[in-house]
């Protein structure tokens, strides 16, 4: 089986702490740095153009999802109004300036799974069901 192609995009790394600092300001007032300071993002990937996480703090647990491409953002936010930059997004994207080493990257487990044989992957696959039956 040929191998595809999963490189995390440009674009991602060309984010820097100045892009992020101005729309922080911008969109949320500098809210979301406060954010990312205060709460614990648990499973952070990066697949592609697309970084995802869980924020957790006290009182939320919420999906956010950020999206790029050459000129546009798109995010998405499990408990915020569509459409909108919200702050769990900007300070996902302090999380990948500041910690993009504890991302893990997506594709490194799909060309482990590639390699794996037929048997293997069904074993996966059933711990999966067990574990989540909705799966």
């Amino acid at each position: 089986m040929q191998s595809q192609n999963y490189d995390t995009s440009k674009f991602l790394y060309d984010v820097n702490e100045s892009h992020v600092a101005t729309m922080d300001q911008q969109a949320t007032n500098g809210e979301a740095w406060q954010l990312y300071c205060d709460s614990y993002i648990t499973r952070p990937t990066v697949f592609q153009n697309k970084i995802s996480g869980r924020f957790k703090n006290f009182s939320e647990d919420q999906l956010v999802e950020v999206e790029i491409e050459e000129k546009q953002i798109t995010t998405f936010c499990s408990t915020c109004r569509s459409g909108e930059i919200s702050v769990h997004a900007v300070a996902l994207l302090h999380a990948w300036v500041h910690d993009s080493d504890a991302f893990a990257n997506v594709a490194e487990a799909l060309l482990q799974l590639e390699d794996m044989a037929k048997g293997e992957l069904i074993q996966i696959i059933a711990r999966m069901t067990l574990k989540d039956s909705i799966n």
